[in-house]
């Protein structure tokens, strides 16, 4: 008797393993059909959560973190139950022409950050917070400063020395409290 329910619970198991199998090889969340997984964390927590990085051709990848919430997009993605949507395209304005107007800085990697600017308010923003120059004076001290654009034509920015991935390992209540009213002053002074 003992036999026959065993087999039949590893029958069940064996079912059940490959339906799992088949679902989540048709999902975008993992290959073959999804984009190859970089590396993948589970968080513990109120409620758990998993964050997957893709190679998706890019130098840093996709980062997609889901959040595990019955009944929500993100817990049936989780469970199977839904697919996981397409990343949304970038819808890049023509900047090309204030980019052209900014001085070139030769990009030192230690010392700069580039990225590539998506809109003109963006860049149209960043002139009003130092005075409307490149390289300016910002009006606030809370406030990075454009310097100007890389050959290739990416914004280049005072490089800062600190992620955000670690500044809770390093900073105190304290130093977060200084930024917040240092963003709502810089916030203030823009805004008049």
């Amino acid at each position: 008797m003992g036999d026959v329910t065993d087999d039949a619970f590893s029958q069940q198991v064996l079912r059940l393993r490959a339906a799992y199998q088949r679902k989540r090889q048709g999902t975008k969340l993992f290959p073959p059909i999804g984009q190859p997984v970089l590396e993948m964390e589970l968080v513990r927590g109120t409620p758990p959560s998993m964050r997957i990085w893709y190679e998706d051709g890019t130098e840093l990848g996709r980062h997609v973190h889901l959040f595990d919430l019955p009944g929500t997009l993100s817990g049936d993605i989780l469970r199977l139950e839904r697919d996981l949507p397409s990343p949304v395209e970038d819808h890049f304005e023509d900047i090309s022409d204030l980019v052209a107007k900014l001085p070139v800085v030769e990009v030192n990697p230690d010392a700069h950050f580039v990225k590539k600017g998506k809109y003109r308010s963006e860049i149209e923003n960043l002139l009003l917070c130092q005075g409307g120059a490149c390289p300016g004076t910002p009006v606030s001290p809370h406030l990075i400063r454009l310097l100007g654009a890389s050959p290739d034509g990416e914004l280049v920015f005072e490089k800062l020395s600190t992620r955000a991935s670690t500044l809770g390992r390093f900073s105190s209540l304290r130093v977060y409290r200084t930024w917040i009213l240092g963003l709502i002053h810089a916030w203030h002074v823009c805004t008049r």
